[in-house]
């Protein structure tokens, strides 16, 4: 993206208060499949070995939501994926450059079930996305297009309302008593008669029921609880939260039974039990048609990498430090969005829970989604106190012990270019 673009985005969000005084509120919803083909990459567990898919268990998606209001139009979309590059969140962006986006934030599930190949480079391979297939990145920009589409198509007039609710289906997996990740905030968007548009939501909870013997393409916990939603509430659209040091806890059972269908039942569980919280929320939440809408967006140059002393990559440094300066951006991209009376704070990281209260502090609203994996993927991002600790997030926090506290500050310079 452009210095122009950016300023032009920010100069957007400062007006956009004023100008929403009068024009209606609309909004509009849509999703499109992911290529999900016979034999192609599995990402999410990294190794030596290639896992294939022999099918499908629930289709893989891209969803998109379309909002605007004062001139300013504003889009999330998620898909579901393992990590997301910022060379597809610039494809999608000349690809539907017609739509006239203002702010658009395309984040990943984080599903270690879905398509991979969509990321070059040994590392990524091994760490992330699986064998890399050139036509994939085409087809994973064709398939978000698509998507925002279909919500342009389905825009008209709608009501806005946001509040936070709790859900105990997280727990810490590199620290039995630390942070565990209880906050989900939702979106409810409504038409003016009361007809759904969408329920947005935010958790931080790894989807990894299905475990790495898992040859069938999904969503994971995400796909029966959208389906649930889809069935009950209205269209679904989920985003990853503080989920970096957070697994589903689902004691007294232990997570990857050998049965696949037990494994199966396990996932179909936590993902009614995600669903049930965020209906209970969406019930008590009353939409309104003159939610402010309002977007920031910053770059920041990324600290120079620093491998964390007797971790994984730092004892294969002279041949990881070269893969990581490969895979890694040089610059981060930062954005933070008003939604009524909620704030949506984008990391281009997986942020662990602490990390998540930290932001929430910070956006200092009644209702706030702290997203991980939105726009890029810098690693994972820990406090200095779990760095310090050492275990598996801090072997891939690849910028030192403070690189959490960096990606505050960058989100707390964000969340002023917004409130201005």
């Amino acid at each position: 993206m452009s210095h122009q673009f950016a300023l032009a985005a920010l100069l957007s969000a400062l007006l956009a208060p004023a100008l929403a005084a009068s024009d209606p509120l609309r909004a509009g919803f849509g999703a499109a499949p992911l290529p999900a083909p016979l034999g192609g990459p599995l990402a999410g567990y990294g190794g030596l070995r290639d896992r294939r898919a022999a099918g499908v268990l629930d289709p893989p998606e891209a969803r998109a939501l379309l909002i605007e209001r004062g001139g300013l139009r504003l889009a999330l979309v998620a898909l579901d994926l393992v990590i997301i590059r910022p060379s597809l969140h610039d494809a999608v962006r000349e690809a539907a450059g017609d739509l006239a986006l203002d702010g658009l934030l395309i984040a990943a599930t984080h599903t270690h079930s879905g398509p991979g190949g969509h990321v070059p480079g040994w590392l990524a391979e091994r760490v992330t996305a699986g064998s890399f297939d050139p036509d994939r990145p085409t087809a994973l920009r064709d398939a978000s297009v698509a998507a925002l589409r279909r919500a342009h198509d389905d825009l008209d007039r709608a009501a806005l309302g946001a509040a936070s609710g709790g859900l105990d289906l997280a727990a810490n997996r590199s620290d039995r008593d630390g942070r565990r990740e209880t906050s989900l905030p939702v979106l409810r968007i409504d038409r003016p008669d009361g007809g759904p548009v969408a329920v947005v939501f935010a958790y931080g909870c790894h989807p990894v029921t299905l475990g790495p013997d898992n040859h069938l393409y999904s969503a994971d916990l995400l796909g029966p609880a959208r389906a649930h939603l889809d069935a009950s509430i209205a269209p679904a659209l989920f985003l990853a939260g503080p989920l970096g040091d957070q697994n589903p806890d689902l004691a007294p059972e232990t997570l990857w039974p050998d049965d696949e269908m037990a494994m199966r039942a396990q996932q179909r569980a936590a993902g009614e039990r995600l669903a049930a919280a965020v209906a209970a929320v969406h019930a008590e939440i009353e939409p309104h048609a003159e939610a402010t809408l309002g977007f920031a967006e910053r770059w920041a140059e990324a600290p120079p990498i620093r491998l964390r002393r007797f971790g994984l990559t730092w004892w294969f440094a002279p041949f990881t430090r070269p893969a990581l300066r490969g895979l890694l951006s040089q610059r981060a991209r930062f954005q933070a969005f008003h939604l009524g009376d909620a704030r949506l704070v984008a990391f281009p990281a997986e942020i662990s829970a602490s990390l998540g209260d930290a932001a929430r502090a910070l956006a200092d609203a009644p209702v706030t989604l702290a997203v991980s994996h939105a726009n890029d993927w810098l690693g994972y991002a820990v406090d200095a106190h779990a760095y310090g600790r050492g275990g598996y997030e801090p072997a891939l926090s690849f910028f030192g012990p403070g690189f959490g506290d960096w990606l505050l500050e960058q989100m707390d310079a964000t969340l002023a270019g917004l409130e201005r």
